[in-house]
């Protein structure tokens, strides 16, 4: 470690940030703390100068002796122990099955812990190695050769992999009790990796119609998750796309801007799939569906 500096120290968060090396690598971490929030943020930035056959880690450890990961996915969550029977590498010039067992491409977070409590890592990379008692999020891999060509500027070359350049891993941490429904890690994968974008406008030129906080969209259900919406391809019509992720029944309505709304269900081509208006959204455990929705107005 070179130093270490206070950034910022005010009522709402504050910030450490940490100078300091590996291998005459320069890194720069910042820990960043929030005011009456159990959570702590850390951005790691990487000046890779050099091919270097090193291999570098953020290392999350856990204090429970037998904890069970559980990471999200597309549309979903799994299992670490969750295997598809007879995967994995099978030439002797692949990866040794042993390590290819430990890496997880996670969706945005993955909790670590038991049925009474456990923490949640929300990151903004995908790659993690998995020990008995240990989260490896992988940042940046040094390889002499890949058989992956790279062609920068005239230059074709399969070495110096990954290139020159200032890479930043962002994570965040939280912990509570429960397992990782009880800690809704998925919501807090989906928060740090969508924040939201603050707009104000102080200013007496206009009347201002809208209240200081409004709901977009949302549903009355906690385990569905919208995880899209947009104008539809094909006309003027809103579309939401949900998923249920903790393997329950759900019955909702549907509320846009604040109403109730009706809707036909879509394929993910946008061509409905029912023929009547529905106003109660019912959904199977782990199902996915795609809405149009129809204006009361």
């Amino acid at each position: 470690v070179n130093g270490t500096r206070l950034e910022e120290n005010n009522p709402v968060r504050t910030i450490l940030s940490i100078d300091e090396q590996i291998d005459s690598i320069p890194i720069v971490q910042r820990l960043i703390l929030y005011k009456d929030l159990k959570r702590l943020d850390i951005d790691t930035s990487i000046k890779w100068e050099h091919n270097r056959l090193l291999n570098i880690q953020q290392l999350i450890p856990l204090q429970q002796d037998q904890p069970e990961f559980h990471y999200g996915v597309a549309f979903g969550e799994n299992a670490a122990n969750n295997l598809i029977p007879g995967s994995g590498p099978t030439s002797s010039d692949e990866l040794q099955k042993a390590i290819w067992e430990k890496y997880r491409i996670i969706h945005g977070w993955i909790f670590g812990g038991t049925q009474d409590w456990g923490l949640t890592l929300a990151a903004d990379h995908q790659v993690v190695e998995l020990d008995p008692k240990t989260i490896r999020a992988d940042m940046i891999r040094g390889a002499a050769y890949t058989s992956v060509k790279v062609e920068r500027g005239a230059e074709v070359t399969s070495m110096k992999y990954p290139p020159p350049g200032l890479y930043v891993f962002r994570y965040s941490l939280t912990s509570g009790a429960g397992d990782w429904r009880g800690n809704r890690s998925y919501e807090q994968g989906e928060n740090f990796n969508n924040p939201l974008i603050p707009v104000e406008v102080v200013d007496t030129q206009s009347s201002k119609s809208l209240p200081p906080t409004y709901s977009f969209g949302s549903v009355q259900s906690d385990d569905l998750v919208i995880s899209a919406i947009k104008k539809s391809e094909k006309d003027g019509s809103v579309i939401v796309r949900l998923f249920e992720i903790e393997g329950k029944k759900a019955e909702t309505p549907v509320l846009f801007l604040g109403k109730q709304q009706a809707f036909r269900v879509t394929t993910l081509l946008e061509d409905n799939s029912g023929t009547e208006d529905e106003q109660m959204l019912r959904m199977d455990p782990y199902q996915i569906k795609t809405l149009r929705l129809l204006s009361q107005d």
